[in-house]
This record gives structure tokens, sequence and C-alpha cells, in this order.
């Protein structure tokens, strides 16, 4: 049958095959944003141990993973090698850092990988291996350049006293000295308004003693705020 465009109803055949078409087009579109493929990697970070801090013995290792399609594994890599896969939160492995070099520095990143195959990699941590018995949260010297901090992380259990001092060298005094739990630690590495356990201001020295507020991993911060470098010898220990 041959089709005549000068009829009637001829005239408007086109146009409506038009919208036809732009609707199929618009609703092909809108499929595949409902139900196409998902590229976007996830993301993932290390949250325990935190950049720069101190570790020693047996140490946790804690990764956090989110994925709008839902996270198949989560590696986590000591110095570039793989340490373990992780395949359902919470994401968390242990490091035995007591064969380590004393003072030796070692690099902590995890990677992600969502159920359509998309890769996420996070920043990398560095840590730095402190030795002594597994309840030795920290000892030894270090140096603090302005507007710098040090952290020395530590897990604790119900019962357990935290006990040390440090000693600020040159008749110098430490801007800040904090005890965190680990949410509030990230909070203050973010810069965002945080909860101390404990916290002292302008101390040239400090001795304490006190017991731990719950089963948790805790953290020491060592802050300088000041114009010139300080340099700090302490010793903590969980009793």
């Amino acid at each position: 049958m041959n089709y005549d465009s000068s009829s009637p109803g001829g005239r408007f055949l086109p146009g409506i095959l038009l919208a036809l078409l732009a609707a199929l087009v618009f609703t092909a579109a809108v499929c595949e944003q409902l139900f196409g493929e998902d590229t976007r990697p996830p993301d993932c970070r290390i949250v325990q141990p935190t950049d720069s801090s101190a570790v020693s013995g047996l140490v946790t290792v804690r990764a956090e993973a989110s994925d709008s399609s839902g996270v198949r594994s989560v590696e986590v890599f000591l110095n570039d090698s793989l340490l373990a896969t992780l395949i359902a939160p919470p994401y968390t492995t242990k490091w035995d850092a007591r064969e380590e070099p004393a003072q030796s520095w070692h690099t902590l990143y995890c990677r992600a990988t969502d159920v359509y195959d998309n890769v996420g990699v996070s920043d990398t941590v560095r840590v730095q291996v402190w030795h002594g018995g597994e309840r030795d949260v920290f000892h030894g010297a270090f140096r603090l350049e302005p507007n710098r901090y040090w952290l020395a992380g530590f897990t604790a259990e119900p019962g357990d006293t935290l006990a040390g001092d440090f000693r600020v060298l040159a008749e110098r005094a430490l801007s800040r000295f904090i005890w965190l739990d680990a949410d509030n630690a990230r909070r203050f590495r973010g810069g965002e308004t945080y909860v101390p356990v404990i916290e002292h201001a302008n101390r040239p020295g400090l001795t304490l003693r006190e017991s731990v507020p719950a089963a948790d991993s805790f953290y020491l911060v060592f802050l300088n705020t000041g114009g010139t470098r300080v340099d700090v010898w302490a010793r903590f220990t969980l009793e």
C-alpha cells in the first residue's frame, strides 16, 4: 500500500512517529540511569591506626568502605604487600609489629572493590613501630616542629590503668597533651570539635595515672602550636 502524505491523516503521521521516537530515546536514557551498570569506584580509608602514630605489639588495623551498589571486598596492604582480604564489615585485621625493627616506618592502605568490579584506593597511612611489651603504650623521644602533632595509639580493656609521664626538654612547654578515644581522634584530625578523655595545655611535663573509661582504642596526642620546635620524652604503659 502506498502512503499518501497529502491525505488528512498522512499530514500528522510524521509528527506522531517523531514523538514516539523521542519517547523511546527518553525511556532508554531513564532506564540507563535507573538500571545501568555502576561505574563509580567505592570510597575507602584506613581509620586505625591513624597517620603518623606510634604503634607496638599486636596492632589492630581497621578500614572503612562504602559504595552505593555494595562493597564486595576490602584488601588491606602493609608496605605494598597484601595483609588481609576482608569481605564483610567490620573490616578489621591484625598486624604483628613485634618482629619489625625498632623505630621503623611502615605504610598501610586499603583497596575496595564493589559488585561491579570498580576499585577504589585509600590514602596511605604511615606509622612508626616502637618496641616494648604489649602493655607498653609508648616509650621514647621525638621532635615536634611548629604546628605539628604526634599520636601514640593503644587498645585498652576494662580495668586497665594508663600510667606514665612526659617531659619537654630545654625548659620549653608542650602546647597541648590530649587523650582521645578513636572516634574523637578522627574528629581531631578532621579539625572538628572533639571531647577528650583528658586534656592539658602549656605543660612542661606531666605525670599521669588514670583508669581507662571503657574498652576501646585510644590515642595520646602531643600537639605543638608554638613558633619553635620542641623535643619531648615520654613513657606510658597500661597496668
